[in-house]
């Protein structure tokens, strides 16, 4: 928590104090900065620490202003449209220095050591509006450290900015420039998973408004130019975070928490492992895909609330392709009000036949998948804070693990039976008269295990 107020100037002077600067500049000090495409270099000028203002798009702070306004019932662009604005900056300004002071990447503490700015290979990047693309965090630390003690930190009145001087200058290109700079390792801080995945999310975004309207545009190709941005190589990794989200958008909805980000800062693993299996039903494709979704968002809630005594990802054997359907015929039967899959099914069937022309009798006349069309009406009339979803869940879980206890216990009786059938048929012949003593024996036990599991 800090309670500096960072000094606001209006854009015209920040704008006039940059043009003099420019103005003045020597000529010798530049930064290179990759821009579309091209190594450019920008004249590096020093300006007093208060003239740059952050930038309100900032990839690191998305998380937490989303979550500030779920929270407070603000409406959706609070931040982005009063960038400008005292109360706002306020807000930025606390959300970047706790990123600064965060125990693995401590900017803090690191400047309060060296009580200096590398002034050539890392100066603060802004626009000619003085918006600062790479380096809000290390103003924040800036800042509150000269507020701290002026004349401990005075080399910190002044701090030095490669003015990217280019008038035509896009929110895209701002993205794209920020990712390149931060994927630095010395003292960068890696985004929250979430802020990396709303970053890769709002750049996709930016792509797709920015192309032409005549002209269509492939997914595959849009990804590969934000995974270069990012640094990720492989098309397919960004399609896979980008469902990460999606199921952890769906969670906060289903839960009534939209927004709020906080609640899942630490969720990132169990939304990796879930969106693993359901990936593996959308290759197959059909309704089914919902189905997995809403009994995932279920099973993460129930875990959530401390209902499991284990993990949540032990239950991601209802998931599986050959057992989804029955996962969710059982939450239906026993969460929805008594009534026979049957009945359930005979009642919310679109019409008297199936998909195949089929007249319905029973649930026997219904294609997979218009079962499973039923099932995602159906589940989504559930209430997933029922008090007992978990309890059927688990039920659900004890009954697949038996079974494949069962399983486990028939083929190791059949690798037995094998093994003996060999030795009878390899061995019979050559045994020497002085083992046989030991291998009767060892029979007499088989013979009395073998009694033991039959009276089982």
């Amino acid at each position: 928590m800090t309670s500096l107020k960072p000094t606001i100037y209006p854009l015209k002077k920040r704008q006039s104090e940059i043009s003099r600067k420019l103005e003045a500049h020597d000529k010798k000090s530049f930064h290179n900065v990759s821009l579309r495409g091209e190594i450019k270099n920008f004249p590096i000028i020093n300006l007093d620490k208060e003239i740059p203002i952050y930038r309100m798009m900032n990839g690191r702070t998305r998380s937490q202003q989303t979550s500030y306004i779920k929270k407070k019932k603000y409406k959706s662009d609070y931040f982005t449209a009063n960038s400008e604005n005292q109360e706002q900056l306020n807000l930025q300004h606390e959300f970047l220095f706790n990123l600064a002071s965060d125990p693995n990447a401590n900017l803090y503490t690191e400047f309060k050591k060296k009580k200096e700015l590398d002034k050539t290979h890392d100066p603060f990047l802004i626009t000619l509006d003085g918006v600062v693309i790479n380096g809000n965090r290390r103003l924040s630390t800036v800042r509150e450290l000269y507020n701290e003690n002026p004349s401990a930190f005075s080399n910190f009145q002044t701090i030095p900015c490669a003015v990217l001087d280019v008038k035509d200058l896009t929110e895209l290109d701002m993205e794209e420039i920020e990712n390149r700079l931060q994927l630095k390792r010395d003292l960068k801080l890696d985004y929250s998973w979430i802020n990396e995945l709303l970053k890769i999310r709002y750049q996709i975004d930016l792509k797709l408004k920015n192309a032409p309207k005549n002209q269509e545009i492939k997914k595959s190709i849009i990804y590969a130019e934000v995974g270069a941005s990012m640094g990720i190589s492989n098309p397919k990794e960004i399609e896979e975070k980008l469902n990460i989200l999606d199921l952890a958008h769906q969670y906060l909805e289903e839960t009534k928490q939209e927004g709020n980000y906080e609640v899942i800062k630490n969720m990132e693993q169990i939304f990796y492992n879930f969106t693993k299996n359901l990936n593996k039903l959308s290759k197959e494709g059909g309704a089914q895909v919902s189905a997995g979704n809403k009994i995932a968002i279920a099973i993460i809630r129930q875990t959530q609330k401390n209902i499991f005594n284990e993990r949540s990802y032990s239950f991601r054997t209802l998931l599986e392709s050959n057992r989804l359907l029955e996962t969710s015929e059982h939450l239906l039967v026993k969460l929805g009000g008594g009534k026979s899959i049957d009945n359930i099914y005979r009642e919310n069937a679109p019409s008297k036949k199936n998909l195949l022309g089929k007249v319905i009798k029973s649930s026997n006349d219904l294609t997979r998948e218009d079962k499973f069309r039923i099932i995602n009406k159906e589940i989504s009339k559930l209430d997933i804070d029922d008090k007992r979803y978990a309890g059927v869940l688990r039920n659900i879980k004890n009954s697949f693990d038996m079974k494949k206890d069962q399983d486990r216990f028939i083929r190791n009786i059949d690798d037995a039976l094998t093994t003996l059938e060999f030795i009878k048929k390899e061995y019979r012949s050559s045994i020497d008269e002085k083992n046989k003593p030991k291998i009767k024996r060892y029979i007499s036990k088989i013979i009395k295990i073998s009694q033991d599991i039959n009276n089982l």
